[in-house]
């Protein structure tokens, strides 16, 4: 007997679309696609989508176009000879198919490449034949989902098409072992690694662990052995404002839900869209300076410390990043400088100098440089050195962090990098804050020396994605705040720990000009004319005013 989920009632075939294919009426359409999120990604056709597509850029088959109904006019043997074989992501139909069952599977499963799903809705009575049609057509297929409505009336029903030969089954939600959590994060590689934390928790309370998130936090956390399952969405496929909806089905579905959107971002990390962004800074600093970010996401959690952020490297990822150390620098120290976040505030106009100062002051060590392919830009005003190693855009997000933690210093901003090793004994960290206390992000850190700017707006407690609302220095055309964090306060912190006398806590950075010996050297820009032009290279391009136009309360860009 197939278990009963809280999926819509009534046969699906009982919907009124007069004129056209489809088999349920528009309730049944949205109750239905949040089930299928997870196997509905990329590029796929609703068969028989009647007046609402399963998802807005689903391709909707029918035999009459509607508005946010069918976009091709057709059925199962006309709709699928339009693409090529192996070509699509998904196929979804709710639409009965009995007597001619076989021939709607042979059509689909052509078209779905290795990998992608068949996503059917269908009457309790015609279930088998479904079964029996796939094993007759597919050369290998996974039975991700087989599970009957409260009612008794619907099935649904999902396989994955396989390269290699046989039936399998992976339905992960029909084990009743344990109890079900599920973690729902979206956002940066940071945001991921500080939902971690939770798990071993949720563990020790009795659940298995799933992770709800975008395919960059799947990359993030995908050899943590504290995930038992995973519900992948890509950006916007569920829309914003039916975030709420989507998620309160999932809460019929787990145990328990919890829920880490807006657990930082949005709420004492504000965007400026938020009300709170136009508040007087001590306003914000009155509500958020003493807020940590792990112990809040802990409490919403409902579980305790400790408040260790792990990223997990696999053992060949381990090897990968020994021997690129040993390869660049032997036995000597290896800084790994993360040169910018996703915001304006974290790039920092002075790594060329302090870059200099430190392989002067230590021929043996090798300086590493990492971030996204723009960052390319930065590394242009490092020194040109064999040993500055640049690999901005070269390096994956893992392989960046694998590298971190086998590194003898990690520098940089508030990014995920940095939450990668945070909380580790090694390597050492020197974190340039910008919008967070140390107390914010920091307080759970191990060897970390905390840089905070000598600067009346610090700590904002806002991200800012373009200079409108960030004040900009125009000496060196970086944020106020990062300027602020001078090169001698962050040569000085790398010198501590070189020498073996790093310790726990914070030490501010001011802008000073005596006492370090840094040589801080004029850098050029070239502006609109190309003419060069005093300054730091240019961050607004890095940066653009809409880099996350339209960001929701999920983080979703």
């Amino acid at each position: 007997m197939n278990p009963k989920i809280p999926l819509p009632h009534g046969d699906p075939g009982s919907g009124k679309a007069s004129e056209a294919m489809s088999g349920y009426t528009n309730d049944l359409t949205r109750e239905i696609r949040w089930f299928a999120v997870p196997y509905t990604r990329g590029t796929g056709l609703d068969m028989g989508c009647g007046v609402e597509r399963l998802r807005r850029d689903s391709i909707g088959v029918d035999v009459k176009m509607v508005p946010d109904g069918a976009t091709i006019i057709g059925d199962f043997h006309v709709a699928p000879n339009l693409f090529a074989e192996n070509s699509l992501d998904y196929v979804f139909t709710s639409r009965p198919m009995s007597p001619r069952i076989l021939e709607a599977v042979d059509s689909f499963w052509r078209v779905i490449r290795v990998g992608a799903c068949l996503v059917v809705y269908q009457p309790e009575a015609e279930a088998e034949q479904w079964h029996a049609a796939v094993r007759q057509c597919a050369v290998g297929a996974t039975l991700m989902e087989d599970e009957t409505s409260q009612d008794g009336q619907s099935r649904f029903m999902v396989w994955r098409k396989e390269s290699d030969p046989g039936w399998k089954e992976e339905m992960a939600f029909k084990r009743h072992d344990k109890p079900r959590a599920l973690v729902v994060r979206y956002g940066g590689f940071g945001d991921q690694l500080q939902a971690s934390a939770v798990f071993p928790g949720l563990k020790a309370q009795g659940y298995e662990v799933w992770m709800n998130t975008f395919p960059i936090g799947q990359e993030v956390l995908k050899h943590n052995p504290f995930i038992d399952g995973w519900l992948v969405q890509d950006p916007l496929q569920v829309p914003n404002h039916e975030l709420r909806e989507y998620w309160q089905a999932m809460e019929r579905r787990f145990a328990k839900v919890v829920n880490l959107s807006e657990s930082v971002e949005w709420t004492t990390l504000v965007q400026e869209d938020r009300l709170v962004f136009r508040w007087p800074t001590a306003a914000r600093k009155y509500l958020f300076d003493t807020i940590n970010y792990q112990e809040l996401i802990h409490k919403i959690a409902d579980v305790p410390g400790p408040y260790d952020v792990t990223f997990f490297s696999t053992p060949e990822e381990q090897k990968w990043a020994m021997r690129q150390r040993r390869e660049m620098a032997g036995k000597g120290p290896v800084i790994l400088w993360v040169l910018s976040g996703s915001a304006f505030h974290k790039a920092w106009p002075w790594t060329a100098d302090v870059a200099r100062s430190v392989l002067d002051q230590w021929p043996d060590a090798v300086i590493v440089t990492c971030g996204h392919t723009n960052c390319q830009i930065l590394e242009e005003e490092l020194p040109d050195d064999p040993r500055v190693v640049r690999r901005s855009g070269v390096w994956s997000i893992r392989e960046t962090m694998a590298f971190a933690q086998a590194s003898t210093i990690v520098v940089g901003p508030e990014t995920g990098v940095l939450n990668a090793v945070g909380t580790m004994e090694t390597p050492a960290k020197v974190l340039m804050l910008s919008h967070s206390s140390r107390i914010n992000l920091a307080k759970h850190w191990r060897k970390t020396v905390s840089l905070e700017p000598d600067v009346a707006c610090f700590p904002c407690h806002q991200m800012h994605y373009s200079k409108k609302s960030c004040v900009e220095n125009q000496t060196t055309f970086a944020a106020e705040c990062a300027t602020r964090i001078s090169p001698e306060a962050v040569y000085h912190a790398i010198e501590r720990i070189l020498k073996n006398d790093a310790k726990r806590g914070d030490v501010h950075g001011v802008h000073a000009d005596r006492g370090s010996g840094i040589d801080r050297r004029t850098h050029h820009r070239r502006d609109a004319n190309g003419a060069k032009r005093a300054g730091t290279p240019p961050y607004p391009a890095i940066f653009p005013a809409d880099r996350h136009a339209g960001s929701d309360p999920g983080g979703q860009p």
